[in-house]
């Protein structure tokens, strides 16, 4: 990390352990992330071949794989569909980091945790960065105020999406939802309460996946099967198991899953029986 942190950022001096104290885990994983991505622009620009890494899939390490897939067929479905879920009205601010910085964000982007980052667009968010005087050393660790680099990354690209023809949509997690089931939002507060009030939506609708609400476990697999959405992020209860096993255009499982559900989806109990290994 501090090699990269010279070597791709040119900070002239730098300690993870410092960095870590000072600013959080927040900002330094968001630090790692960004120096990852522009490590892979790095490598692509210096090779013989000079290759261009056109998509940058990104993953928690944490994650696995539930069902065979390919990282290659992930991107040719973002390049022909690119689109990103929202929640509108939510946390319009949070994890930009220091809102001087003025990227309006039309509510809560970190809802689905498919992280597909474009070259031609981490170029255009780094040249921002850069002539706004962005700094990794001035971050506040005031929970408001977090840098999440995949929000930051959203926020920039939903501000410049039709300035730059980027050609993204951006849809309501909440509103789509309604509408692939065909139900209201009345129907949805009345079965599940909880589910409103929150600061999310879609990211956490894995905690309303429990045996006393079948009905909205069947609407959420009818939404993932509706879009072909790819990854989930768990919660430690069987319930998400049957979940997982009918839902299955879900093919990787990220944000620390728990060991039981690993150990499950190593037997192949998600893959009819195939045994799957580990990344």
């Amino acid at each position: 990390m501090e090699k990269l942190a010279h070597e791709i950022l040119k900070f002239a001096d730098f300690s993870s352990e410092a960095y870590l104290s000072n600013y959080g885990k927040y900002n330094y994983q968001s630090l790692k992330k960004y120096i990852g991505l522009k490590y892979v622009q790095h490598i692509a620009r210096r090779s013989p071949d000079r290759f261009r890494a056109d998509f940058i899939v990104s993953l928690d390490s944490e994650s696995f794989a539930l069902r065979p897939f390919s990282f290659l067929n992930w991107t040719f479905e973002h390049s022909s569909n690119r689109r990103l879920f929202y929640l509108e009205n939510c946390r319009p601010g949070t994890g930009l980091g220091l809102m001087k910085y003025l990227i309006p964000s039309p509510g809560w982007l970190l809802e689905y945790y498919q992280w597909i980052y474009e070259d031609r667009i981490l170029d255009d968010l780094t040249e921002f960065m850069s002539a706004n005087s962005f700094d990794w050393f001035k971050l506040s660790t005031d929970p408001g105020n977090l840098i999440f680099i995949e929000v930051f990354y959203y926020s920039f690209l939903f501000n410049k999406n039709s300035e730059n023809n980027y050609g993204y949509s951006f849809l309501s997690s909440l509103q789509t939802f309604l509408n692939v089931n065909n139900i209201t939002e009345d129907q949805l507060k009345a079965y599940v309460p909880a589910i409103y009030g929150r600061a999310n939506f879609l990211e956490d609708t894995r905690v309303h996946v429990r045996s006393q609400f079948p009905l909205f476990t069947r609407w959420l697999t009818t939404f993932y099967q509706h879009y072909s959405l790819r990854t989930f992020k768990p919660e430690d209860d069987p319930s998400i198991w049957e979940f997982l096993k009918e839902s299955r255009s879900i093919q990787v499982v990220v944000s620390d899953p728990a060991e039981a559900l690993y150990s499950k989806a190593m037997t192949g109990f998600f893959n009819d029986g195939t045994y799957m290994s580990p990344f």
